[in-house]
């Protein structure tokens, strides 16, 4: 049962090794349950086109390792909201990446800009951890992705019904 699964980690030659997989028990029961419904429902519906969709998502993890800078810029995730945020950290130079919850946010953006709204965000006393993460999404760090992603994207046919459930691209 994925849920029980220990965490992995990629080793030996490849390339991505340096990248460890590392899965959180959340993220392991939402995994299991999404794929669990997948199953049911290619069970259901053997005539789906699954496979392009998720040779897109590979073909979109090849396009961000190929095309963006590796640590170019940083996540921070906030616990405040974005209007506490934009009150405190007026100079601006940072992303809104991703709004988890209403004093949830996550900020993204080239580290010295980050490392400055941290600072400022930390006087306020507002807590900041920086993400370890080698991209940062929902930047303008994926920009040199989009147009090749888009021109694969448009090669697909979508079944938005099937795609905006299982794999949000």
């Amino acid at each position: 049962m994925l849920g029980d699964a220990p965490e992995r980690k990629l080793s030996g030659s490849d390339p991505r090794s340096t990248h460890p997989v590392v899965i959180s028990a959340k993220s392991k029961n939402s995994l299991k349950d999404n794929l669990t419904a997948l199953v049911e429902y290619l069970d259901k519906h053997p005539d789906t086109d699954l496979v392009d969709g998720i040779l897109l998502a590979g073909k979109r993890v090849e396009l961000v390792v190929s095309k963006c800078e590796e640590g170019g810029e940083v996540m921070l995730a906030v616990r405040a909201s974005v209007d506490k945020i934009k009150s405190i950290a007026t100079n601006g130079k940072y992303h809104v990446s991703c709004m988890n919850g209403t004093d949830d946010t996550v900020l993204g953006g080239p580290r010295e800009d980050i490392q400055d709204t941290r600072k400022a965000l930390e006087r306020e006393s507002v807590k900041c951890t920086l993400l370890g993460v080698p991209f940062a999404f929902h930047t303008s760090q994926m920009d040199p992705m989009l147009g090749p992603f888009e021109q694969l994207a448009h090669t697909t046919e979508w079944n938005c019904r099937l795609f905006c459930r299982y794999l949000p691209l």
